[in-house]
């Protein structure tokens, strides 16, 4: 934890607790996600926050010279009450000029608004974000302003540090209105995270989003080694490589324990007139401030593997494609909880990024998902469009619970995968999207011992009679019942006869399976 530890730079000689009341009269740092105090007092001394720490004050904050309170992005400093307080921001950005080529990063301004981006960003390059407009992005020039939790593109010649002064936005909530512009039109709008603390996904419900998606699209600018193609940059399960959009919700951060970082921007998705996204600095970012850092890249949302471990109760399987130098990643969550239409903060549309990187994603009547919720995974489509830069790819399987075989649709193979496993194959560089996979949890092809099966159907017996249908199944099979719209009405196993009052005339899906075959009727 740095030099926070040091008795001798309280003021009451004691290093502070939770709950203690302190002034800090010595130059210390921070470098762990894990420090906390109640009321937190810059005196004489200084206090500096590493890019990997996180100091929560349960109370109030209170400095008034900018250097002697500074923040390494994507390190941060949360507290309860934030009333003029000065601070200084160290930022690096990795947004460069490539073989004549931008190389872009979303950004924040961390501060309070700024009335002239001469200053701070002289010699780079800014771009305002408008979907009304045709091209959709402005250029900003000298004597132009920036908003807090407005995003912004920021690109220069290389790589560049940053350090800029100014005052915490004290604001409780936020409210940002997003541009529709019409159904046919692309409704992205850029938001950031102005907090000075990192934003936990996590906390996001459906009312944090009006009229909009609740899912937010974080653009990966990459490191050096990825945009310069050396080879040396690989996918994982993990982590987004460049020119990738990492989709992200409420669900998804629940299980892996992404947040977002500050002074991060991020693609909000509008869908209908009088949009908007509401942030409030309690629920998103205080409640669960002291469990996590921002310690991550600032061009992703990182994975908190302390948090991650027990909380999904859910089956989250994650299908990872590795080129040699670029890859992508796709999450399924299968419960019965799920529709099998587009579930909003659950399932989360795929935005295709750079040319050079393979896209996956699962392929649905709603549209293309980088995740995907749904009551069942048997059949689903994998879309696939492979990079220009690779050509040999593999398919690396996460988190997965029990049995899952993948039918490669090219090449017509099926092969089973467990979690760890993997699958190898070829594809030409090409812009086409392809359906190129499916799974199932039960193999395609006839197994050595069909009789499982052959039993299955010919036990499983249903009638309707006056709005009550009967099924008569095996005792070990489980019956479950969907009506039109995806959503689970009737769930039983164990039980060999059972009556289901039917709600209205319709459609309906009748699903019974036991622990190897199924039938859908």
């Amino acid at each position: 934890d740095g030099n926070w530890n040091t008795a001798a730079s309280w003021n009451f000689g004691v290093v502070p607790s939770e709950v203690d009341n302190a002034t800090i009269n010595a130059a210390a740092t921070i470098n762990t996600p894990d420090v906390e105090i109640n009321n937190l007092t810059i005196g004489t001394g200084s206090l500096e926050v590493a890019t990997t720490g996180l100091v929560t004050a349960h109370g109030t904050l209170t400095n008034t010279t900018h250097n002697k309170l500074i923040v390494n992005v994507p390190g941060g400093i949360a507290a309860a009450t934030r009333d003029n307080v000065a601070a200084r921001v160290n930022f690096h950005s990795v947004a460069k000029v490539v073989d004549g080529n931008y190389r872009w990063q979303y950004i924040g301004w961390p501060f309070t608004a700024l009335a002239d981006v001469h200053w701070p960003f002289s010699g780079s390059w800014l771009m305002s974000h408008n979907p009304a407009s045709e091209q959709q992005w402005d250029y900003l020039r000298n004597g132009d302003g920036l908003t807090p939790f407005q995003g912004y593109a920021l690109t220069q010649a290389a790589e560049k540090d940053f350090t800029w002064d100014g005052i915490l936005n004290s604001n409780e909530g936020v409210t940002k209105d997003l541009t529709y512009v019409g159904s046919d039109n692309d409704n992205w709008n850029l938001v950031a995270n102005s907090w000075l603390a990192p934003i936990d996904v996590a906390t996001f419900t459906n009312t944090n989003f009006t009229n909009a998606n609740a899912s937010i699209y974080v653009f990966n600018t990459g490191s050096f080694s990825e945009w310069e193609n050396d080879g040396q940059a690989a996918a994982s399960d993990l982590v987004d490589v460049a020119g990738q959009y990492s989709t992200v919700n409420a669900l998804l951060a629940s299980t892996t324990g992404y947040v977002l970082p500050p002074v991060q921007a991020f693609f909000v998705e509008a869908t209908g007139a009088g949009a908007k996204i509401e942030l409030n600095y309690e629920d998103n970012v205080l409640g669960t401030a002291n469990s996590h850092s921002s310690t991550g890249s600032l061009r992703t949302p990182r994975r908190n593997t302390a948090q991650a471990s027990g909380v999904n109760e859910l089956t989250h399987i994650t299908i990872t494609v590795r080129g040699e130098r670029y890859g992508d990643v796709l999450h399924i969550f299968e419960g019965e909880q799920f529709t099998t239409g587009y579930d909003n903060g659950s399932d989360g549309k795929k935005v295709l990024g750079a040319m050079t990187s393979p896209q996956l994603f699962a392929q649905t009547s709603f549209g293309d998902m980088a995740i995907l919720a749904t009551p069942d995974i048997e059949g689903t489509t994998l879309g696939f469009r492979a990079g220009t830069a690779d050509q040999n790819y593999t398919l690396i399987f996460g988190n997965n619970d029990g049995t899952l075989y993948i039918t490669d649709l090219q090449n017509n193979i099926e092969t089973e995968v467990k979690a760890g496993g993997s699958y190898s194959f070829y594809a030409d560089n090409t812009d086409d999207i392809v359906s190129r996979f499916r799974l199932s949890r039960v193999r395609a092809a006839a197994p050595s011992n069909p009789t499982g099966l052959d039993d299955l159907q010919q036990t499983t017996y249903y009638t309707i009679n006056h709005g009550i249908l009967f099924v008569k199944a095996n005792a070990n099979d489980t019956i479950r019942l969907y009506d039109a719209t995806g959503r689970l009405i009737f769930n039983k196993s164990n039980e060999s006869e059972v009556n289901i009052e039917l709600p209205q005339q319709g459609v309906y899906l009748l699903r019974v399976n036991n622990t190897t075959h199924k039938i859908v009727k």
